[in-house]
């Protein structure tokens, strides 16, 4: 049985920053990105390039197979039909 084009999406991620993953999670999970999101994306993007923070980038949440659902599930069937 074939993998699901999920599990391309994830092996790909796997290979991206943890920002980037942080970030993909995010996305998968939400319409938009808040405030919030931006900012604490922002703080991992120095933290990673070296920058000193006065107050600690919060630790990156990887993108799994459980994010899947909601936003990302619409998505990708509407990129499978197109």
């Amino acid at each position: 049985m074939a993998g699901e084009p999920i599990d391309d999406v994830l092996e790909w991620s796997n290979k991206l920053s943890p920002w980037k993953q942080d970030a993909l999670r995010r996305l998968a999970t939400s319409n938009d990105l808040t405030e919030a999101d931006a900012s604490e994306l922002l703080a991992m993007v120095k933290s990673a390039s070296g920058f000193k923070l006065s107050v600690a980038a919060p630790k990156a949440v990887p993108f799994t197979k459980a994010h899947f659902g909601g936003v990302a599930r619409h998505l990708m069937m509407r990129i499978m039909l197109q």
